[in-house]
């Protein structure tokens, strides 16, 4: 009981108040080590942090997508629409080696509204021309 009491009355302010706790116990003797977690604990924690970050994933880049297309929305937002027709003056066609198999691209060059303009045909073709 005495070095509870000895203790007690060598705190000092600055231990009290940030909180550090002292040790009152004459041999207080380590924890004793729990046993290991089963195997379905361990493999339920790893399966709720890895859905936790695939779900923190998913709203991070959902949010990303959103503000994008909501950026792209108000850069055009008011300015009216016409639509114009692209003369076509030359055509372009390159054939190049890809990773897996030729990469083939079809251009034009063309004037729309007196200005020189380049455009991808490919979405415009019904089939990959071969040459």
């Amino acid at each position: 009981m005495k070095l509870f009491v000895r203790n007690a009355l060598y705190e000092t302010l600055e231990d009290s108040t940030i909180g550090i706790r002292m040790n009152y116990g004459v041999n207080s003797a380590p924890p004793s080590l729990s046993r290991p977690l089963p195997m379905s604990v361990v493999l339920l924690n790893l399966a709720i942090a890895i859905l936790g970050l695939a779900f923190l994933s998913c709203l991070i880049f959902g949010f990303v997508a959103f503000i994008n297309a909501h950026n792209a929305f108000k850069r055009v937002q008011g300015q009216p629409y016409h639509a114009t027709t692209f003369e076509v003056i030359r055509p372009y066609y390159q054939k190049s080696a890809g990773m897996h198999g030729p990469d083939i691209s079809v251009y034009a060059s063309g004037m729309v509204e007196g200005n020189k303009e380049w455009m991808s045909l490919g979405p415009y073709l019904k089939r990959v021309p071969r040459d």
